[in-house]
């Protein structure tokens, strides 16, 4: 293999690199005005911004270069992320591991390579700032000195675009919650204020004062469901923990059941945990506590007379989960809505029970901080089946 080898610690690189969301992104003026920098300060011909994926390196920004990425087995930055400074090359054609490199043989015919590690404040090495030349030579401590700086500032652009982006999705989060609760909090609370106002007035009997309180009282009770599901998501997503639990994924299944019970069972339906009795899984407790609950009480809440199944398995690293329900369904205008964070879908359970789409939007907004992923497949008059992976 030409390029450096897959050092320990691979796997938590990878997950640090992709939290930034930066491969295969759009191109940068700022990046672009790096690498001109670099290769005019260093006096050399080709430059760029790497980033190191598994098995390929896509250029960020380059200069001198056609191609978007190379093979990573052919990269001489593989072994620039080995370091913690310089990794230079002078004469490639006699150095034994780059000798045979067809980026020294064929047509590009390099001599010389220097790069910086692009290092984040965890230290891990997402890629780095490199230049090319076709002439051996060596940089000067200025010239080094100058790519060091420029390598600590594409980092600390990476970091401001990656917080730029989150600070967009947090925004149309907020928006979308903002819009739901200044609905669906005020609606209950004006028509309990209407009818309090009709019975006043005597302009309602004893037996519609009563009907129309106790659907008030539902729509309330509704609310109050909805702005503590809000707590729930806002603690998790306050603080990102990585604190795990070892859990009997069937028990807690169970445990998180009974909070649907009554409404299941006033609605004849059957519950069906197919997951196995020996699932011990090692994960963040209240993460999949808030996850699963939201999708069991959707479930419920859109189900009568049919079932509402849960099924999960495990493989390394990865947790996969699956509630399914013969429930109403929904058409592709809703799915097509599901998770846009810019509209608004009411939906009416079985029982006339108000829905929004709040929970399943929180959900993915959670699974997309952890890493994670939210599926779902549904047909009008056939259910719904949602596919978590975490």
């Amino acid at each position: 293999m030409a390029g450096g080898s897959i050092l320990p610690g691979e796997k938590e690189r990878l997950n640090a690199l992709y939290a930034y969301d930066i491969l295969d992104s759009e191109p940068g003026k700022e990046f672009d005005g790096i690498v001109r920098l670099a290769s005019q300060i260093c006096d050399s011909p080709v430059s760029f911004i790497s980033i190191v994926d598994l098995n390929r390196v896509w250029f960020k920004a380059k200069k001198g270069i056609a191609d978007n990425q190379i093979d990573r087995e052919y990269a001489f930055c593989s072994y620039t992320i080995e370091n913690d400074t310089l990794f230079q090359v002078e004469d490639a054609t006699t150095d034994k591991r780059f000798s045979n490199n067809k980026l020294v043989t064929g047509k590009t015919k390099i001599k010389f390579y220097a790069g910086v590690p692009i290092i984040n404040r965890d230290g891990y090495k997402l890629g780095a700032l490199s230049v090319l030349d076709t002439n051996p030579k060596t940089l000067s401590e200025e010239r080094v000195l100058a790519l060091e700086t420029l390598a600590a500032l594409a980092m600390k652009m990476i970091e401001a675009r990656a917080q730029s982006h989150s600070f967009q999705n947090i925004k149309e989060v907020q928006d979308k919650i903002l819009s739901i609760v200044s609905h669906d909090v005020r609606n209950p609370l004006a028509s309990l204020r209407s009818v309090i106002g009709l019975w006043t007035d005597d302009l309602l009997s004893r037996e519609e004062a009563d009907e129309m309180l106790r659907v008030s009282a539902q729509q309330v009770d509704g609310a109050i469901d909805m702005i503590s599901n809000l707590l729930n998501w806002a603690k998790l997503s306050a603080k990102i923990s990585r604190d795990k639990k070892v859990i009997n994924l069937r028990e807690l299944l169970n445990k998180l059941y009974t909070a649907i019970a009554g409404v299941m069972t006033s609605k004849k339906n059957s519950f069906i945990n197919n997951i196995a009795e020996d699932l011990i899984v090692e994960h963040n407790e209240t993460l999949l506590q808030f996850v699963l609950q939201n999708l069991l009480s959707n479930a419920a809440k859109f189900t009568d007379h049919g079932s509402v199944s849960a099924d999960a398995s495990q493989t390394p690293g990865k947790l996969e989960l699956v509630i399914k329900d013969t429930g109403m369904g929904m058409n592709e205008e809703i799915m097509d809505q599901l998770f846009d964070g810019k509209k608004n879908y009411p939906l009416w359970g079985t029982a006339n029970e108000p829905g929004n789409g709040l929970g399943l939007m929180l959900i993915k907004d959670l699974l997309d901080k952890y890493k994670g992923s939210i599926n779902v497949v549904s047909l009008p008059g056939e259910g719904t089946t949602v596919f978590i992976t975490v």
